[in-house]
Order: structure tokens, then C-alpha cells, then sequence
């Protein structure tokens, strides 16, 4: 859910049948829905004596091999580990017969979220394992948390910053429909959610982020009825929390560490390789580089050193009102365009999680880039990796003795907490 000023000012998407991913007004901005042609079930309307919750509840079991050894190939729906969430999984065929292997330093990819163009644009497919998962490190392990679930606004009508306000809705999506891409992904084990709760009404129930917006300053996005601003940023990270879980129990199944551990959106598309992992900073969490309003787009993709990747999903439970106050600069950057990329700085300064842009340029990852720069598909070879967007003839990548090498930003910036008090 990136949100940059200016991004409200583009056009949503609509569906098409081409499975381009089309080019809208704005180049950078916040995520829409449709931009490709969903294989989804009919939606109906969920009847369930359950309780409804916004951010779905910790498991009260854990997952076994067991279940994994199950779900190899298949769908294996499990028993309820949390009330008004079914669960699936999913796991890759074979994976659990093979020994252990990770590179140094030895990365979890976990894709997190609603997975919209993930269902089939082939080149975002592509982008994603041969620009991110190959060129970050060697031989990663792969997650994914996917939520297949229907969610629908409670009111068309309504802006951003109401309760009850959905940016992207989504039909639910059929197992069968994300399978190619988590073949094609290499995607080790999948766990896939259909919650209760599947409109704003109900989602905005549950969320702890309704804040009077002149107690904090805040001067857009939230209701002018009320004076209250809510979002749905907590749901959003519970995804990466949730995702968390496969992490560790991969790291207890195998008594080992992940040296990194990162989010990269199901609809993100990747024009460039990235930087490998072993040229960052271990102490430092790194986000997708940010527009100037409101850090937008921070939420991207971020990689994380292991140390800090439990803290930045604790948000999902832990974030409250007061945490908009954790330092001068978001106020100073975010009264204007309060998104949810505002509150995950806001948190990492509240927690002393020091944090910086990646170094590559802003348009990897990408999203509303069109067909021009993310195309639907492409031949995958040694020059086409290097990127096949409009740049690629005046900034282009380039091969060395060492790994592929891109234009990158001059600063990166590292963001800490002041040491002084509010």
C-alpha cells in the first residue's frame, strides 16, 4: 500500500484481457487493482458464526514437516490453527527430500501479500527470480504468504483515511490460479489465507491505527467528519509477520540462521538486477528507495538483516498512535501524505531500527511502469536480464569479472533515531 502525494492523483487501473501491464498517468505510485485479468472463483459473500478479525490472529499450533511433507506439489487445506482464517499450504515437489543448501550469506525471499499481478504476468515472474532471487545471493529459500481471500471497500464512495476504505479490492482467487507462478518462482513453501473478514467495514473493526489526525498533525487523508485518520497498514505487515512463521520453522527444522530476510511484493516487477546482499549493510534494515512525499514506495520491497526482522514485523501487533511521534522527520515528511510507508519509518525510529535506501535507482522494483518498461513477458537471456526497459541504451547495466552492475544512487542515507527527546 505505497502512498506518495502525488500518487492520488493517478487514474486506477482497470482490467484487461491483453495482460499488459498498463501505463497510467503517474509513474510511480500506489498500488491498484487490474491491471490484469483475474482467475478467480465467483465471490460471495462469507456467512460465519466466527469472529471477524481485521489482522488475523497467531496461530495457537505450529506447523510440523509433517504438514509440509503433505503439501508437497499440493494443496493441503490444514485444521484451524486460528479462528476466521482457513489455511492452506503449499509446498515445493521434492523439497524435503533434498539436503539442506543456502548460499552466504544465506537469504529468505518471502513474497507477502495479496498477489494480484503475480497470478499471470509472466515477465513479472521473470523479473522477480532472475534480477532479485538470482542476483541477491546464491541459492535462497523461498516463502510465500499470500492472502487469496476476497476484500471488498464497504463503499465505493469513500476516500482515503475513512474507515472501512479498501485502495485495491480483490475477488477470491482460486488455488489452481497461483500455482504457475509459484512453480515458476521456485517458491518452497507457500502459505495461503481466506480470512472472514473480506470488506473495509469489517477490516477497519479490528485496527488499532485510528488517530486524531490534529493531535498529530497530520493535514490529509484522514475523515473530515470525524478528525479521525485510520489505514490498513497493520493487516498489511501482518502479512510479512505471518510470513515470518515459515522463516522460523524452516531455521529450527534445519538448526540453522538466514544471514537476510526479505519482502518483495507479488506485484512489484523488477527492470534491473539488484545489488547483492554481501555489498549491504548488516546493521541496517533497506527499503526500496522513496518518492519525497511520505517515503513513498519504501514498502516496495525491503531486505533485513535477520536480527531486525522480527522487530519490523512486530508492527502488525505493536504500532500505535503515539508512534507517529517517534522522530521530527516523519512529521516533518508525512503530515501531508500519511501512508503506511510514514508509520513502518515511524516504527523502526520508535524501535531504534536504523534504516536506508537501497542503492539501486528508483524504478527497480517498479510498479505502474507499462508495458514499454515491464513488459507481460520476455525471452529470458544473459543481455535481456540486464533490463529491457526504455533506459537500458543510456543507463545501461553492465557485465564485470564480479556481479552485473547497474546505475545506482549517489546517496543512500541512513535514518536513525535522534538522540534527543520529544
Amino acid at each position: 500500500m505505497a502512498c506518495t502525494h502525488l500518487a492520488f492523483l493517478c487514474i486506477g487501473f482497470t482490467a484487461t484481457v491483453s495482460g499488459n501491464l498498463r501505463k497510467p498517468e503517474c509513474a510511480h505510485g500506489n498500488a491498484t487493482d487490474g491491471s490484469i485479468l483475474l482467475q478467480v472463483s465467483n465471490h460471495r459473500e462469507k456467512k460465519t458464526d466466527a469472529k471477524e478479525f481485521a489482522t488475523p490472529a497467531l496461530p495457537v499450533r505450529k506447523l510440523t514437516p509433517s504438514d509440509w511433507a503433505a503439501a508437497a506439489g499440493k494443496f493441503v487445506q490444514i485444521p484451524s490453527r486460528r479462528e476466521g482464517v482457513v489455511e492452506t499450504l503449499f509446498a515445493k515437489p521434492g523439497a524435503l527430500d533434498q539436503s539442506f543448501k543456502c548460499g552466504t550469506p544465506c537469504v529468505a525471499h518471502c513474497i507477502a501479500g495479496q498477489p494480484r499481478e503475480m497470478l499471470n504476468i509472466k515477465g513479472l515472474w521473470k523479473s522477480i527470480k532472475h534480477r532479485l532471487f538470482d542476483q541477491f545471493s546464491e541459492s535462497p529459500v523461498v516463502f510465500a504468504l499470500l492472502a487469496l481471500g476476497a476484500t471488498f471497500p464497504s463503499s465505493p464512495t469513500e476516500p482515503e483515511g475513512t474507515p472501512g476504505y479498501v485502495r485495491s479490492p480483490q475477488p477470491e482467487v482460486n488455488n489452481e490460479a497461483i500455482r504457475p507462478s509459484l512453480d515458476y518462482l521456485g517458491v518452497d513453501r507457500a502459505l495461503l489465507l481466506r480470512e472472514a473478514c473480506t470488506t473495509g467495514e469489517c477490516l477497519a473493526k479490528g485496527l488499532k491505527l485510528k488517530c486524531k489526525a490534529s493531535e498529530l498533525g497530520i493535514q490529509q487523508l484522514f475523515d473530515k467528519k470525524t478528525g479521525i485518520y485510520s489505514n490498513q497498514c497493520e493487516l498489511q505487515v501482518s502479512r510479512f509477520r505471518d510470513a515470518l512463521e515459515l522463516v522460523r520453522d524452516y531455521e529450527a527444522e534445519h538448526q540453522m540462521k538466514f544471514d537476510w530476510v526479505t519482502r518483495p511484493r507479488p506485484d512489484v516487477y523488477f527492470t534491473r538486477p539488484v545489488t547483492p546482499a554481501f555489498t549491504l549493510d548488516v546493521n541496517s534494515a533497506h527499503v526500496s528507495p522513496w518518492a519525497a512525499c511520505g517515503y513513498g514506495g519504501m514498502d516496495w520491497f525491503y531486505a533485513l538483516p535477520r536480527k531486525h526482522a522480527d522487530t519490523v514485523a512486530e508492527f502488525s501487533t505493536g504500532v500505535s498512535c503515539s508512534d507517529f511521534k517517534s522522530s521530527p522527520e516523519i512529521q516533518h515528511n508525512c503530515y501531508n501524505c500519511p501512508g503506511c510507508e510514514c508509520w513502518m519509518a515511524a516504527w523502526m525510529f520508535a524501535k531504534n531500527v536504523s534504516f536506508t535506501k537501497l542503492p539501486w535507482q528508483w524504478f527497480t522494483p517498479s510498479k505502474f511502469c507499462g508495458a514499454e518498461d515491464c513488459p507481460a513477458d520476455w525471452d529470458v537471456t544473459s543481455e535481456s536480464i540486464l533490463g529491457v526497459d526504455s533506459r537500458i541504451e543510456h543507463e545501461p547495466c553492465k557485465k564485470t569479472e564480479g556481479p552485473l552492475w547497474c546505475p545506482m544512487l549517489l546517496s543512500t542515507g541512513t535514518h536513525r533515531r535522534p538522540s534527543v527527546s520529544f
